[in-house]
């Protein structure tokens, strides 16, 4: 298994199903995702699936950037 950025992306985030094709759909939700993986890294998460599921809730998420 590969461990490059698109690659994380691509299996966490489902990232080439994805129906943006046009524009800077794409460019932008490629930003957002790359945000939340290094959110997730520097939350200390080794794997970033672990982060997300631990994160599924606003208010988890609110206290991964020290927000709550």
């Amino acid at each position: 298994m590969f461990t490059t950025p698109e690659n994380v992306r691509d299996v966490t985030f489902d990232e080439d199903a994805a129906a943006s094709r046009t524009g800077y759909g794409p460019v932008n939700l490629a930003t957002i995702r790359a945000a939340i993986i290094a959110a997730i890294k520097d939350a200390g998460y080794l794997h970033v699936p672990e982060g997300r599921r631990d994160h599924t809730t606003p208010a988890e998420t609110l206290c991964l950037h020290g927000l709550d």
